[in-house]
Parts: C-alpha cells; structure tokens; sequence
C-alpha cells in the first residue's frame, strides 16, 4: 500500500479532514528503522560455542549465551556442576555487576532467572547440587544440542 519496498523507512499517510478550505489533506511521516540497529548491538561475544548454529542464529540467543558465558567465565562466580548436566551460580554479587552486562542487556538476577524459567530450566532444591539449574538439553559435553531449546510464550 504505501510502504515503498527496500529502502529502510516506512511511508505512513495520514488524513486530516478537519483544515479548513481544503476537504481532506494528506501528511507523510517517514521513519526509518534506525531504532532496531540498537537491539542488534550487544555487548555479548557473537562467537556461539558449535560451528553449525548458522541456521538459527537469533532464534535462541539466550542459550547460546549462557553455554559461551560458562565455557569463558570465572568458575569461582557461575560454572558448570562436575557432571556437565547442571551450573550453578556461586557469587550472585559479582555476577550480577561483572558478567551479567557482558552477556545480556540487564542487570537483574531476577531477569536472569526469569529467561531461565522461560526456557524450561529446573531449579535444583534438594540434595548436594541444591540451587543449581539445569535443563535436558542444556550439557558442557554436547553444546549444540542448546540449539534446539525452545523458549515458552509470553502471557500477554
């Protein structure tokens, strides 16, 4: 309609009936897409932890962040459990100031755990491995099986 293709901005017409001595009058308001440009840049490293993960780039960003952030961060802070099934979180102050803004746009524990829970991990909560979170298709030995995780839909 009155979208021209390619050029990166959108054509919006707009009547306006209420000018005097003219019926209807038309306004053009052009707006390019440079707010998206912002989403993209991301201070999180754009490596991904498998070679294959070209076809679905951007479709589980998280996943593939938190796999890079344990396989390259500080293990006394957040670091796989012995049995590559599980992590656990070990210094959630310094997480949250030093490693959290490397990876994602926030700086909330609770937003972390949020994505968590929207990608079907489990909270550990009884035995030696209690607080750890894991997920079946989320192992130190298999990265790319992280590609296949999906995310649940958002209520609203």
């Amino acid at each position: 309609s009155n979208f021209p293709p390619g050029n990166g901005s959108t054509m919006l017409t707009r009547r306006h009936s209420d000018l005097p001595d003219s019926g209807v009058a038309t306004r053009r308001i052009t707006r390019t897409a440079s707010s998206t440009s912002s989403m993209a840049a991301s201070p999180a490293p754009s490596a991904t932890a498998s070679p294959s993960g070209g076809g679905s780039s951007g479709s589980n960003p998280f996943p593939r962040k938190l796999m890079d952030m344990l396989r390259k961060e500080d293990s006394s802070v957040v670091a796989w459990l012995p049995s590559g099934d599980s992590f656990s979180v070990r210094d959630s102050d310094r997480f949250v100031a030093d490693i959290l803004p490397r990876y994602f746009r926030h700086t909330k524990l609770t937003s972390f755990q949020r994505q968590l829970n929207l990608y079907w991990f489990r909270r550990m909560t009884k035995g030696p491995d209690a607080g750890a979170y894991r997920h079946d298709m989320f192992r130190r030995d298999d990265p790319d099986l992280c590609l296949q995780m999906k995310r649940t839909k958002q209520k609203g």
